[in-house]
């Protein structure tokens, strides 16, 4: 194979893995902007939020003991919100059995796709450490 051929092939791969990192990238947003929602947050004020988020930066930064009481609580909020959607799937009519089946298809398929995507992430990360060991 020749050098130039190569060199084309892995220049591909980069814009491949770039374009997928910016999806994930947006994904991620999203996934933020929809926290944000569900903690009634919305209406705070932008700068607000950033000095906020930038007191997070800075604790991240150094480590501090802090964030593991935030972990702890941002586990409990999420362990909570699943509780309230189970309780909540729990009062709702039964469901017609083919409209049943089709949402259980929905979750294997949401669950794939989470499963997918977080290999996606880990290769994505693999591959970009081997492309600049190579660029090195």
């Amino acid at each position: 194979m020749s050098a130039s051929l190569k060199l084309r092939q892995l220049e591909s791969k980069i814009s491949t893995l770039q374009t997928q990192h910016q999806n994930l990238l947006k994904d991620r947003q999203q996934e933020i902007a929809g926290l944000i929602t569900s903690l009634e947050l919305a209406h705070v004020e932008d700068n607000l939020l950033i000095g906020s988020l930038l007191f997070l930066k800075d604790k991240i930064s150094i480590q501090d003991p802090i964030l593991e009481a935030w972990r702890l609580a941002g586990d409990r909020f999420l362990s909570r919100k699943q509780k309230n959607l189970l309780e909540f799937s729990r009062k709702t009519p039964p469901l017609p059995k083919q409209l049943q089946h089709l949402t259980q298809n929905l979750n294997c398929l949401k669950a794939r796709l989470n499963r997918e995507k977080n290999k996606m992430q880990k290769q994505q990360s693999s591959q970009c450490k081997v492309l600049t060991r190579m660029m090195i």
